[in-house]
């Protein structure tokens, strides 16, 4: 029997983006092991590679979806799916433009 603690994720950096997919989205989580111990992030059903971006976040590539709405977001070890405390979703839309930004320089 294997006991794991939950890894809880507390920011979703961005937590919205283009059904196109394709740009990185960070995952901060904070629990038992480290990020060192992420593998992939699912998100719906979709399973992408992670990246370990220091002790308590992942980088993943946000993957293509054919239509626009919330899906759940979860992360996956060399054991198995992990399970995250909270509901933690992704908001894919339609098309994102950007208009400005601040500073312009």
């Amino acid at each position: 029997l294997e006991i794991f603690a939950q890894k809880t994720a507390w920011a979703l950096e961005p937590s919205v983006g283009p059904k196109s997919g394709g740009f990185s989205v960070l995952i901060r989580i904070a629990g038992a092991d480290s990020a060192s111990d992420v593998t992939h992030c699912v998100f719906g059903a979709t399973s992408v590679v992670a990246e370990a971006v220091g002790s308590q976040s992942v980088k993943c590539t946000a993957p293509q979806v054919q239509s626009s709405g919330a899906v759940s977001v979860s992360l996956s070890t060399g054991s198995g799916i992990v399970t995250l405390a909270g509901t933690v979703s992704f908001e894919y839309l339609e098309g994102v433009s950007i208009v400005g930004a601040t500073p312009s320089r």
